[in-house]
């Protein structure tokens, strides 16, 4: 019988590529929203900042899970095998929870906190219209909460040390 035949990994060069790419589009993202970098608006207002540091560290989380990733030996559609060292399975699970919370945080922030108030983004509702952001922040939301269900249930399979799908 023919063995189906295992992908092979990506080389080195190719990860250290796209983590790297992750790692400068991210670092960029921050220095933008400390205000390093200039950004289009000459005055942007602190929720703006907040949410481009933000896409920050998921870019940021991004590059160093492909890291993770592969100095695990997990290939493409696999879990880090449970014979790599503990850091990296523990680093492997951290910034995953981190990931889905920043994706929490964004969702949440645009549905229920002030930035669409006190004329953080004055064009949304000029471009959307007054209902279609109504349905804009109420997406958000629920983007937001599915996020935060996904984030506590990683957080109690992790603590309770059971695989989080079955095999």
């Amino acid at each position: 019988m023919n063995e189906p035949t295992k992908p092979e990994r990506p080389s080195l060069g190719n990860t250290l590529l796209m983590s790297g790419i992750c790692g400068v589009i991210g670092m960029c993202l921050l220095l933008i929203g400390f205000g390093v970098i200039p950004s289009n608006d000459p005055n942007p207002s602190g929720a703006a900042r907040l949410m481009v540091m933000g896409a920050g560290l998921i870019f940021i989380f991004g590059g160093l899970m492909i890291l993770v990733r592969d100095l695990s030996g997990a290939g493409n559609n696999e879990e880090i095998p449970e014979n790599a060292p503990l850091i990296l399975r523990l680093g492997g699970s951290l910034i995953s929870i981190a990931m889905i919370a920043l994706f929490a945080l964004v969702c949440s922030a645009i549905a229920f906190g002030p930035f669409f108030a006190g004329g953080a983004l004055p064009d949304l509702t000029r471009q959307m219209g007054s209902i279609g952001a109504a349905i804009f922040r109420t997406v958000m939301g629920g983007l937001g909460l599915a996020f935060w269900c996904i984030v506590i249930h990683l957080v109690l399979t992790k603590l309770r040390g059971t695989p989080a799908r079955p095999r």
